[in-house]
């Protein structure tokens, strides 16, 4: 009987011990899913405008349709550039970027940069 008072608590400081690993690994995990979806939702948007404005051929169209993707989708602003400016003509590729800069969800791992970029072929 006297092994087992040794043993009483052990199972609590190994807990201990392990939890913040876990939590650290946890929150990773959740920055990373939260990232990726960012990722993810600025390319549609970039992809997004690129369409409107090989479609238009106004650069005013393209942010417009990249600002209302990225804004429905994540419920944030982001930075959008077209490239060339203006008016695309037709068989000219137009480049259509959207970037985002977030400080985290938790805080823990800094702040992020994401950009999607979307190409596509004025006019067709």
């Amino acid at each position: 009987m006297n092994g087992r008072k040794d043993q009483r608590g052990a199972a609590a400081v190994e807990f201990a011990l392990v939890l913040p690993v876990l939590l650290v690994l946890l929150l990773g995990i959740i920055e990373y899913g939260y990232q990726f979806f960012l990722y993810g939702s600025a390319a549609g948007a970039a992809r997004e405008g690129a369409r409107a404005m090989a479609i238009s051929t106004k650069s005013a169209d393209a942010v417009t349709k990249a600002d209302q993707a990225f804004t429905n989708t994540t419920g944030k602003i982001g930075s959008i550039t077209v490239s060339p400016g203006g008016t695309c003509t037709a068989g000219n590729p137009v480049v259509v970027t959207v970037t985002y800069n977030y400080s985290g969800l938790t805080g823990f791992f800094g702040s992020k940069h994401v950009t999607g970029k979307g190409e596509m072929r004025c006019g067709g």
